[in-house]
């Protein structure tokens, strides 16, 4: 018994150890930046809540006074971080607004390795007005299964990937639109990334068709790269915007917060649509964490957000119906 009670002492101490790890990584974003690996690591803030609770009952189960007065601080933090998950409560934040309705999908096709009638059947089902499509190479957008998803979507903006590389190029982007589409500018960015103007019914929308560089290479130019997205949204501020794609962030990353210091909105959390990982989507386990999205400004609510599965990509689709005011 009492092996076991150093057992649960030793566990407590390394879950609690662990999540306040991440909780230095929450207050101190700048910290993400250090390397990549630090950077991957702030991508399991969120389960800081699994394991401070971990650690509570590990420390109540380590049978000493000393051990369940440890239990306290770790449930205070519990209690901390839950309510630093307010992006992932499923609770609405805003009334059903009335405006000129969008609804818009965004899917990484893994390098044009998605499979084309998964992607299909994901088009159809959603209906969305507005496509966009990152990690594109000609051979996917040009397969017959895609080419007739996206018939009903004339307007397009973008580049997709070609070449004998095309299939290890992940800077290929388009979007896809059955109204009115038009370039507003490109995002000085690694991957190609779009301004674009959707001819929304009353009211256009900017639409920016994200797709920053990941920490996985240089954990500076991913924060660089942030910030090159930040700045490029600043113009479109007073106009009603949404910025849709691969972010390559969860919203406790710092390159996120830099869009959501802006007066961006998620839109997961507007909708109340509660846990929505997007990644890593593959067949041998669920998404664990969410970094594919829907922002918008305060000309624009997400009146629902939710995800779908893309067979052949490591990313779930996620699909947001908006209203422009």
């Amino acid at each position: 018994m009492r092996t076991l009670r150093h057992l649960a002492l030793a566990l407590g101490w390394a879950c609690a150890l662990t999540a306040s790890a991440l909780v230095l990584l929450y207050v101190q974003p700048e910290a993400q930046a250090s390397t990549a690996w630090v950077a991957m690591a702030a991508s399991f803030i969120p389960y800081g809540i699994v394991l401070w609770l971990a650690a509570t009952v590990l420390f109540l189960l380590g049978g000493t006074r000393w051990s369940r007065l440890l239990a306290f601080p770790t449930l205070v933090a519990l209690i901390v971080q839950v309510g630093w998950a307010r992006p992932y409560w499923p609770i609405r934040t805003t009334p059903e607004p009335g405006g000129a309705p969008v609804r818009v999908l965004a899917a990484n096709v893994r390098f044009g390795g998605a499979d084309p009638a998964s992607f299909a059947r994901v088009v159809a089902e959603a209906d969305a007005d507005v496509v966009v499509v990152t990690e594109a190479t000609e051979r996917f957008l040009g397969s017959e299964d895609v080419a007739d998803a996206l018939a009903g979507h004339p307007w397009t903006v973008g580049r997709a990937a070609s070449g004998p590389q095309a299939e290890r190029d992940p800077s290929g982007t388009v979007v896809f639109s059955r109204l009115p589409l038009a370039e507003r500018g490109r995002v000085p960015s690694r991957f190609d990334q779009y301004v674009v103007e959707v001819s929304a019914p009353g009211t256009p929308l900017v639409l920016v068709a994200a797709h920053p560089a990941n920490m996985l290479g240089s954990a500076s130019t991913w924060e660089r790269e942030g910030a090159i997205l930040r700045d490029a949204i600043r113009p479109h501020l007073a106009e009603p915007l949404a910025v849709v794609g691969d972010l390559n962030a969860t919203a406790e990353h710092l390159t996120l917060r830099m869009l959501l210091a802006e007066g961006l909105t998620l839109g997961s959390q507007e909708a109340g649509a509660g846990w929505q990982p997007t990644f890593t989507s593959l067949p041998f386990g669920p998404p664990l964490i969410a970094i594919d999205h829907v922002l918008t400004n305060e000309h624009v609510t997400t009146r629902s957000f939710r995800t779908a599965r893309l067979e052949g990509s490591d990313h779930a689709v996620v699909v947001a119906d908006l209203v422009v005011r």
